[in-house]
């Protein structure tokens, strides 16, 4: 195959990046569903008393991350593993390990919520044309409304002792907190539903774009003339947002030439 020229080689290869991306998305939001569905059946069985047909699948504990901390701490001060939601444990692990060296990786590439995240404000923006964003008076507040809550989290788990967690792993909660998980997803309230509407409807207009840090990036004194900026729309998908190093301000180049 001959190429025109370097830069129509560098997108070849990133679009083919981003085909391998999109369908390991596809495969782990696949698993991601099959496994909750399967748990709902489990559920449904136990509490009818009815034959239980189906197994427990572990990968739904991938949803219990404060438990999976407490197990993590658990461990380092005792040694011990958590016995009750073992894999919440290898899950988060892998997830912070994936993070520390990948940075964005795990959420572009395995997190079932950041895939259905993204799909939605892809199909907002092709539908309504439109990436509004926030001002950064409202940009900063909500920008840190997840590190609060890591926080907050982070200082309650590090005040409990070893006793405090092995008490709280014992604790009937803990044990069906997975089951609890399910029934907040089958059994939501009014005010759960509404917010989970809102955060749908925004990202519909791609309001979180500037909070995630997502967008097309190029430093003038490090363009590499890909042409995949605003100047060129159609072509955002080729450098999907996910390759962006976190730590890159964001810039616009002012121009950017056509390929």
């Amino acid at each position: 195959m001959i190429f025109k020229n370097k830069q129509h080689l560098v997108l070849i290869k990133n679009k083919l990046f981003s085909s391998y991306r999109n369908r390991i998305q596809l495969i782990v939001f696949i698993i991601t569903i099959a496994t909750g569905f399967q748990f709902y059946l489990f559920v449904s069985q136990i509490l009818s008393d009815e034959p239980l047909t189906v197994h427990r699948p572990t990968g739904v504990e991938g949803f219990l991350p404060i438990g999976a901390l407490m197990g993590w701490k658990y461990f380092f001060t005792t040694g011990i593993w958590d016995s009750i939601h073992p894999a919440s444990m290898v899950l988060l692990g892998f997830a912070v390990l994936i993070s520390f060296l990948f940075r964005r990786s795990f959420c572009g590439w395995f997190c079932p919520v950041g895939t259905l995240s993204e799909w939605v404000w892809k199909i907002g923006e092709s539908k309504l044309g439109k990436n509004l964003r926030f001002t950064i008076w409202m940009d900063l507040p909500l920008r840190s409304i997840k590190y609060i809550l890591l926080g907050f989290f982070a200082y309650i788990i590090l005040q409990m002792s070893p006793s405090d967690i092995a008490a709280f792993f014992e604790s009937t909660y803990y044990k069906i907190a997975d089951i609890k998980m399910l029934h907040f997803f089958t059994k939501i309230s009014l005010l759960t539903a509404a917010t989970l509407f809102a955060l749908t409807l925004l990202s519909f207009f791609h309001f979180f774009s500037g909070i995630s840090g997502a967008g097309m990036l190029a430093l003038t004194e490090r363009c590499l003339d890909y042409s995949v900026c605003s100047a060129r729309p159609e072509l955002s998908e080729i450098l999907n947002p996910a390759y962006i190093a976190a730590d890159v301000p964001k810039y616009v180049h002012p121009i950017c030439p056509s390929i």
